[in-house]
């Protein structure tokens, strides 16, 4: 098989073996949902779970911050966190406690804590490999569930595209693409790393009554628009030129023959509203971008780009695994 995560048809097969159906399951497990959610009582939890497979520095921040956002699709902080570490025998113990310390930190930041987890030296690996449960929870039927957009809605981007795929490409393929950027544009992608979690984002959205959020992860701003809407039988129509890609992400992606909206995009946050003017502003006064780039509409996804329209389908592989030699 490839690398990548499977593809629809693969997933769909696999997720009908669910387990027992139980009342307190408000929501289980579908393509495209970033959250499990269980009612407890008065209270609605949010639960999930992605490791760090395609990174090699800064991945305790990045494991901290994919999971926390999954979270913050439903609008809340997370609360706890479980780490899973799995080592080769050529890591060092000083590895293990950099990773450590790095989660410590941005948990404290975030107010969540670390409730345990699981540590392992084993030769199944090659490199460190970070898988975290998260969890958050809230008042029942407040969180905002990610996969039910609105006819008509306008879809809306925070702070800009790749922001988490430009961070890897800079800080583990450097080499191949230092001779298209100066030094403030290498250092400005680098900061990428500090730069990918949506969790103020999501407070604002939930705050600003939206219909939907979704991190933008593997398979970048088309995947996720394809995640939202397939379960609904519902569709996009989007414009290229609405995008909110940087200029030196924009020259890694063509050095690389990357698509930039196909780049995993951690610390961007899908959001679809009634009322984009409103939550942009809402945005805006937390110094947050906020990209009005297109609407909800029905069936097919439409990309418009240079005057053309393209169907986009959602069997889209992430355009960062070309470079671990997954296409």
């Amino acid at each position: 098989m490839k690398l990548d995560k499977l593809n629809t048809l693969e997933l769909k097969d696999i997720l009908k073996y669910s387990g027992a159906e139980r009342p307190d399951v408000i929501q289980g497990a579908k393509v495209g949902e970033d959250c499990a959610i269980i009612r407890i009582g008065d209270y609605d939890m949010a639960i999930t779970t992605d490791p760090i497979t395609s990174a090699s520095c800064n991945i305790g921040s990045l494991a901290f911050n994919v999971n926390s956002n999954d979270i913050a699709s439903c609008g809340i902080r997370p609360v706890g966190l479980m780490v899973t570490i799995l080592a080769p025998p050529s890591a060092q113990i000083e590895e293990i406690r950099a990773v450590m310390m790095d989660i410590d930190r941005n948990a404290r930041e975030n107010g969540a804590a670390i409730l345990g987890g699981h540590t392992e030296v084993t030769d199944s690996v090659n490199r460190i490999i970070i898988s975290i449960t998260a969890f958050g929870y809230d008042k029942k039927e407040s969180l905002v569930l990610s996969t039910i957009p609105r006819l008509g809605d306008d879809i809306v981007v925070t702070k800009e595209l790749c922001i988490e795929g430009s961070s890897i490409i800079v800080n583990d393929f450097l080499e191949e693409v230092s001779d298209v950027l100066n030094e403030d544009e290498i250092k400005e992608l680098k900061n990428n790393t500090n730069r990918v979690s949506v969790i103020r984002d999501g407070e604002i959205g939930r705050e600003s009554g939206v219909s939907s959020m979704h991190d933008i992860t593997e398979g970048g701003v088309l995947g996720a628009l394809c995640e939202i809407t397939s379960n609904k039988n519902l569709g996009f129509r989007v414009y290229y030129d609405k995008m909110p890609i940087s200029f030196p992400v924009f020259k890694i992606c063509d050095k690389l023959g990357l698509d930039p909206l196909r780049l995993i995009s951690s610390g961007s946050m899908l959001i679809t509203t009634s009322d984009s003017r409103k939550l942009i502003s809402r945005l805006n006064e937390s110094n947050i971008n906020g990209t009005l780039i297109g609407k909800i509409t029905e069936k097919k996804g439409i990309l418009v780009k240079e005057g053309k329209e393209y169907n986009i389908f959602y069997n889209e592989k992430d355009e960062l695994y070309k470079l671990f030699g997954g296409y």
